[in-house]
């Protein structure tokens, strides 16, 4: 692991265990923002979803959710997209892995989001699976993802690490990256679009103070 990451779980790791699973225990400021973050990434993919539906009805688009935490972009897919996601969720925080296998596999909490949507019809979504490791330094893997997002999880990462983990989100995604971040200006995003050659990418700002969400598609 390297050494800027292993600062970035340390950080993530005290606070968690002091504020719990609530927006500052990820270094949010408010839930509000948090929701906000998830909510764009999750419409975003509900969009590009919506074209898959239009050509493949058999198709469930599968995502890979870098910097998981404890899941929470769960909770907008749900309400968001209505063909079966099958989630993939990795953290090198423990705890955070542990929290959202706790949450995510209790069926107790899937009846909840039921009651809550008001409707079955967009409750098919495969059992989530969360991995506990790095995902810049997994030897090798083993799977690609039509989606592949962060949100938030590089905020304290310096721009040349930030780059490698983007970089390795492109090579696992079959068709869009989605990330958001406090610390990643307009001009590195538009850099990021060339090196990796995408077909068409998107940058949002505006939505929050400092904040910006860039979308590649491949």
């Amino acid at each position: 692991m390297l050494p800027e990451v292993d600062r970035l779980r340390d950080i993530y790791e005290r606070s968690f265990k002091e504020h719990g699973d609530t927006a500052l225990g990820f270094g949010w400021r408010d839930e509000a923002g948090k929701t906000k973050r998830l909510d764009i990434i999750a419409k975003t993919i509900e969009w590009d979803a919506d074209q898959i539906e239009l050509s493949d009805s058999h198709h469930a688009p599968t995502l890979l959710d870098v910097g998981c935490g404890t899941g929470e972009l769960l909770r907008q897919l749900w309400r968001h997209v209505s063909l079966p996601v099958q989630y993939v969720g990795i953290d090198m925080v423990p705890d955070m892995v542990n929290v959202a296998k706790d949450k995510w596999l209790d069926p107790n909490m899937l009846d909840m989001l039921h009651k809550h949507d008001g409707s079955n019809e967009r409750w098919n979504y495969p059992t989530p699976r969360f991995i506990m490791d790095d995902f810049l330094t997994v030897p090798a893997f083993p799977d690609t993802y039509d989606y592949v997002v962060c949100s938030g999880a590089m905020n304290f990462l310096p721009e040349p690490v930030q780059f490698r983990y983007v970089s390795k989100m492109c090579l696992v995604a079959k068709r869009m990256v989605a990330l958001n971040a406090q610390k990643v200006s307009i001009q590195t995003a538009q850099v990021w679009a060339g090196y990796f050659g995408v077909k068409e990418f998107q940058i949002r700002v505006g939505y929050l103070p400092d904040d910006i969400t860039v979308t590649f598609w491949k």
